[in-house]
């Protein structure tokens, strides 16, 4: 149902006002900035209604592509900040300004080279896709994704309700066997959820009281080894032989 576009047309058909899934920049701030520089690439995936690239734009960010899946939101969101109101705020032809296009984020390969990006920003995309019919499918195809599209020392920021117990099994797969490896290094940071009140700190001693935030930073080592598993694999598939490394 949550990878589905209709779902989400439907939805944004009936409303399809500002909404921030978890937390917005302000909030977030404080964890991107250490990891961010105003002229990076960023891309916003699963971006909805967020205002969240509006407000990184107005804090000196100067390139954000925002992706849904939902063209009625897409539609919306380009017309909702176009030049005449933001100047200079949406370039047709390349990843300068912000931008909104239409796609599926498990399958970006007729609109995105490879290692394009330098950091993707998933605000409970992921989550989404653990809900899908097929989740495991799903997961794999969008993390193979977001590890194909950033550079070698990219950043792939992930927001997300689920306990690391619940995520790390997709998120962190370093077998390089597996055909879920993925070439980067995983941190878990917890920022609190908005609470009724916000001096009941006592509240905060539970895991479901806190999002977790998953960092996980490309390394351009693994990232090789990974571009040669696949140039191999190709080679295979070919029928190719593969050349073997001389001994020294």
């Amino acid at each position: 149902m949550f990878g589905s576009p209709g779902f989400w047309d439907e939805r944004y058909y009936v409303n399809c006002e500002p909404f921030e899934w978890y937390h917005d920049y302000a909030a977030l701030k404080p964890l991107l900035e250490q990891f961010m520089t105003k002229e990076m690439h960023i891309l916003l995936v699963g971006c909805g209604s967020s205002e969240m690239a509006r407000d990184m734009y107005e804090d000196g960010y100067t390139s954000l592509f925002n992706v849904d899946i939902s063209r009625v939101v897409v539609d919306e969101m380009a017309m909702r900040y176009d030049m005449k109101e933001i100047p200079k705020m949406y370039f047709e032809d390349d990843l300068g300004g912000i931008q909104w296009k239409q796609a599926d984020a498990t399958d970006l390969t007729a609109m995105f080279n490879d290692k394009i990006f330098d950091v993707v920003v998933d605000k409970a995309l992921l989550d989404a896709l653990y809900c899908s019919e097929v989740p495991g499918k799903q997961t794999h195809k969008y993390l193979q994704e977001m590890d194909r599209i950033l550079t070698p020392e990219g950043l792939f920021f992930c927001v997300s309700f689920g306990l690391p117990e619940n995520r790390l099994d997709k998120i962190e797969d370093t077998d390089e066997e597996s055909d879920g490896f993925l070439a980067w290094e995983v941190e878990v940071h917890a920022i609190p959820k908005l609470m009724p009140n916000q001096y009941k700190v006592s509240q905060l001693k539970k895991p479901e009281d806190v999002y977790y935030v998953y960092t996980c930073r490309k390394e351009e080592k693994m990232d090789n080894e990974k571009m040669l598993k696949k140039k191999a694999e190709k080679a295979r598939a070919a029928g190719k032989k593969i050349p073997t490394r001389n001994k020294r």
